[in-house]
């Protein structure tokens, strides 16, 4: 059985939806340049660049002697129509991102990675989730992006932070929507033998 267990990311929110599961683990982000992977599929692009970040930290923790671990990692895109969102890269594209979301139905795909270390275990999958907004204003979409670290999310939102001015409805994995699909993630650790 692994000695210890890894997220591969930086994510407050996937911190969180993975506490809850009760284990101990460490944050460890990956070191990969996103941008140079690259497809049109967006659940291709999730589930890429999940395992990215994997692999990224297993071969880092492989030179440094570790052999007995588990790495959770995990990507999130926002599609629009055929555009898709990733995080902004400002205060202003934020603003355009949700503008561009209000009365509209989206779809976020969550890719997930595993790897078990110990016995070279590998899977990856998509959670998928259709987000339908709300009509916006100018103003709730002013005082959103003020009040929230907007910047750090996929499409400028968060499900985890909306008090019901935002999102209408949400059909699909909540926790995949909010980063980290825990319906796909508990299977893959009970094969490892974590108690969950």
């Amino acid at each position: 059985m692994a000695e210890r267990i890894i997220l591969a990311s930086g994510s407050a929110q996937r911190k969180a939806l993975l506490s809850t599961l009760g284990l101990t683990f460490e944050v460890i982000p990956a070191n990969i340049d996103e941008k140079s992977i690259r497809y049109t599929d967006p659940r291709r692009q999730a589930l890429e660049l999940a395992k990215a970040k994997a692999i990224d930290i297993a071969a880092s923790h492989k030179a440094a002697g570790s052999h007995q671990e588990i790495i959770i990692a995990a990507d999130t895109f926002v599609v629009l129509g055929d555009a898709i969102l990733e995080k902004p890269r400002n205060h202003e594209e934020a603003l355009r991102m949700l503008e561009s979301q209000s009365g509209q139905t989206v779809v976020v795909y969550t890719g997930l990675y595993y790897f078990d270390t110990t016995d070279r275990f590998e899977k990856g999958d998509v959670a998928k989730t259709s987000v339908t907004f709300r009509d916006l204003s100018a103003e709730t979409i002013k005082r959103y992006c003020l009040k929230y670290p907007v910047a750090s999310w996929a499409g400028a939102f968060s499900a985890m932070h909306d008090n019901g001015e935002l999102i209408a409805s949400v059909n699909g994995s909540l926790t995949g929507l909010n980063g980290l699909p825990i319906e796909l993630l508990v299977p893959l650790l009970q094969r490892s033998g974590v108690v969950v």
